[in-house]
């Protein structure tokens, strides 16, 4: 975990932090299954759910879609990629960067049997929506009382 300073992104940063330990020590439905993988870069997500699928949108800014990789595997969805930091120009030096660059790597438990042949990704203005259908299975399913 990055130092925290009492300015507000360090503090942004430290809450985030915290935030993603709890989830990954306490257990939600979407548990993230890589705790100890060290990154730089954080890609935010929303996860939500509905009767038919799950759906994902991570925000992906400055990344292209060659920058991405999605996996499926033992119902772990898996969203890695990289934020190349930029060449260094000559006679150009930084005072401040606050953006950051490097590799992230964001796994899903999903719950519940998926389709996984019908998961459809989308990027578009750097986030990255996924929909995550559920198998006809686990989607409820009404009983007409006779």
């Amino acid at each position: 975990m990055k130092n925290a300073t009492c300015t507000p992104n360090g503090w942004n940063t430290l809450e985030r932090d915290l935030n993603r330990l709890a989830d990954e020590f306490f257990g939600t439905n979407f548990q993230s299954t890589s705790p100890f993988v060290k990154t730089d870069f954080h890609a935010a997500a929303d996860v939500a759910e509905t009767d038919k699928a799950y759906h994902l949108n991570l925000d992906l800014p400055g990344l292209s879609k060659a920058d991405i990789r999605i996996s499926f595997k033992d119902k772990v969805l898996t969203i890695s990629g990289e934020r190349a930091k930029p060449k260094k120009t000559e006679g150009t030096s930084y005072f401040k960067s606050e953006r950051n660059y490097g590799t992230f790597n964001r796994s899903f438990r999903l719950p519940k049997p998926i389709l996984v042949e019908n998961i459809v990704a989308n990027f578009e203005n750097g986030v990255l929506s996924i929909e995550v259908p559920k198998s006809e299975e686990v989607q409820p399913v009404s009983i007409e009382i006779k």
